[in-house]
């Protein structure tokens, strides 16, 4: 996120990201990058309480979400 800003980009999208790390902007702001999620189990869906026609979809689109089993 930081990288597209630097190239001036006015607005940033991290719904996606947001679904799969909900934390995402409290550990950005406490230097805890390394910690956040940049994928999803197919065991996630409770865990992130992610509706299922939203889970159907992320599980039915492929590319749409990095995916692990």
């Amino acid at each position: 996120a930081m990288e597209a800003l630097l190239t001036g980009a006015p607005l940033i999208a991290l719904g996606r990201e947001l679904i799969m790390e909900p934390d995402w902007v409290a550990k950005v702001a406490k230097g805890r990058e390394a910690e956040i999620a940049t994928t999803l189990s197919k065991r996630d869906q409770r865990r992130l309480v992610i509706p299922d026609p939203l889970w159907q979809g992320i599980m039915g689109t492929p590319g749409w979400f990095p995916v692990m089993d």
